[in-house]
């Protein structure tokens, strides 16, 4: 339990500093939750006509699922500009994405290929994307409404 702790301080203290230097959020960073995660992404917007290709900044909070744009200021230094939030009670995901294992898509509604909002992300590493399906899944179960069929396409 007291290694956990200790372990859990410097990623707490990234995930702060990551935060601190996001800008333009349309709502107090503070309402979001917890940061689950954060880590950069190659995304794609599944609903675009031309599938281009963006670096994001991607925050799992309790509550959220944010997207950044990453930006670096004349020193150098990191900041990211807001771009989109999901609620994560409202989220979806589908693990497997046919010829990339580093890849896996989160997506609203009830059913992925009739979905309003698509998005695919690709890992750094295959480590990476298992860390996130795991844990995006698991933040869907507890913020998923009563009696609401679990969005979790099975793998």
């Amino acid at each position: 339990d007291g290694l956990e702790v200790m372990l859990s301080v410097p990623k707490k203290a990234n995930d702060a500093m990551h935060l601190s230097n996001l800008e333009g959020c349309d709502v107090p960073t503070d309402s979001l939750g917890e940061v689950v995660l954060q880590d950069s992404f190659q995304v794609w917007d599944l609903r675009q006509i031309i599938k281009k290709c963006r670096e994001r900044r991607v925050f799992l909070f309790d509550l959220h699922l944010l997207l950044a744009k990453e930006v670096k200021d004349t020193h150098g230094k990191a900041k990211y500009i807001y771009k989109t939030k999901f609620m994560t009670s409202e989220l979806g995901v589908t693990e497997h994405i046919e010829g990339d294992e580093c890849k896996f898509s989160v997506w609203t509604g009830r059913e992925p290929m009739a979905s309003d909002c698509r998005i695919m992300l690709k890992a750094p590493s295959l480590e990476v994307k298992q860390t996130w399906v795991r844990r995006l899944r698991e933040v869907i179960q507890v913020t998923l409404p009563p009696r609401s069929p679990a969005r979790v396409r099975p793998t």
